[in-house]
This record gives C-alpha cells, sequence and structure tokens, in this order.
C-alpha cells in the first residue's frame, strides 16, 4: 500500500509546529495506519460525511506523547492513502468542523 501526503498549507504548518514529532508521525502512518486499514480496525473512522475528490474522508488518532495526541484524516484510493489533513485537537466534533472549515473537501 503506498501512502501520499497532499501538498497543501495545513500538512505544512502542522509538521512545521511539530517538527520534533515529524518522524513519530511519519513511522505510525506507514506502519501503524497500512495495518490498521489492512485489517479494517474499528480505530479507522469517517471524519462526519466529509469527501475529499470524491472519496469519503476517513481519521483516526495517533499518540505522540503521554499527552500529545493528533488525528489524521485521509482517503484510500485503490491501493493508496493520501493523508490530507492533521490536527492536534482530537474531540471528533472540534476536528470535524477544523477539517470542515478548510478549503479541502469536497
Amino acid at each position: 500500500m503506498n501512502i501520499i501526503y497532499e501538498d497543501n498549507t495545513h500538512l505544512r504548518k502542522f509538521f512545521h509546529h511539530y517538527a520534533k514529532y515529524g518522524t513519530i508521525i511519519r513511522n505510525d502512518i506507514s506502519n501503524h495506519l497500512i495495518k490498521l486499514v489492512e485489517e479494517d480496525s474499528y480505530k479507522i473512522k469517517t471524519a462526519g460525511k466529509m469527501f475529499y475528490k470524491s472519496h469519503r474522508i476517513l481519521e483516526y488518532k495517533i499518540v505522540l506523547d503521554k499527552d500529545i495526541f493528533c488525528r489524521v484524516a485521509f482517503t484510500i484510493v485503490w491501493n493508496t492513502i493520501h493523508i490530507i489533513f492533521i490536527s492536534d485537537k482530537i474531540r471528533k466534533n472540534t476536528y470535524c468542523s477544523l477539517l470542515a472549515n478548510t478549503n479541502i473537501i469536497d
């Protein structure tokens, strides 16, 4: 399974702000997310009723540190995971509101 990080300001800002966790996030996505997708895990949830390029947006949570978490929004197209948005807002309602207010969703 391939992973593509979409080129958008939201991802750039997040990785700039959390630069010291960049490697942890990318490793988790490369290893853990792929495993969760293949297992059709309950940890992957839909991000409201939102779509990106006509594909439903999914999300899951990453633990970065004992007090720091983030949610990752992505889509799956054929055999490729497209990472489109990451936020440190882990409450589902807040996260979905932030995502809905971006210019990246359909």
